[in-house]
């Protein structure tokens, strides 16, 4: 998995509100990234434990993309959940999955659900 994508609409109809993705990732213990990301409106990079991650809202703001899909990549993701006010869908790279991160209590259960393909 290189990357995964995030959705508030996935027929990418309606957008994200930059500003409360802005405020999520802030919230989120994100800091903004030094490496400017060519077509992105906003980078931020995201560090948990030994893994690290970048999350961009591209200039077309109907995803939002997170590099990998290690350990920070899916904490960034649920801690945007926890920060963002309507339901997000997360999808990987290859689209193997396609989840509802708001189902989720923890970083762990949304990691343990994405090893053992409960989202099927």
């Amino acid at each position: 998995m290189t990357f995964m994508l995030m959705y508030v609409d996935i027929q990418r109809k309606r957008p994200f509100e930059v500003s409360a993705i802005r405020r999520a990732l802030e919230l989120s213990g994100t800091r903004t990234s030094a490496l400017p990301y060519h077509g992105s409106q906003i980078a931020y990079d995201y560090e948990f434990g030994d893994d690290s991650t970048t999350v961009r809202v591209d200039d077309d703001p109907s995803s939002v993309v997170i590099d990998g899909g290690a350990p920070a990549s899916f904490d960034i993701a649920w801690r945007m959940q926890q920060n963002y006010p309507e339901p997000i869908r997360l999808i990987d790279g290859q689209y193997s999955f396609d989840l509802l991160l708001n189902g989720f209590d923890s970083t762990a259960a949304l990691t343990e659900a994405v090893e053992k393909e409960e989202w099927c």
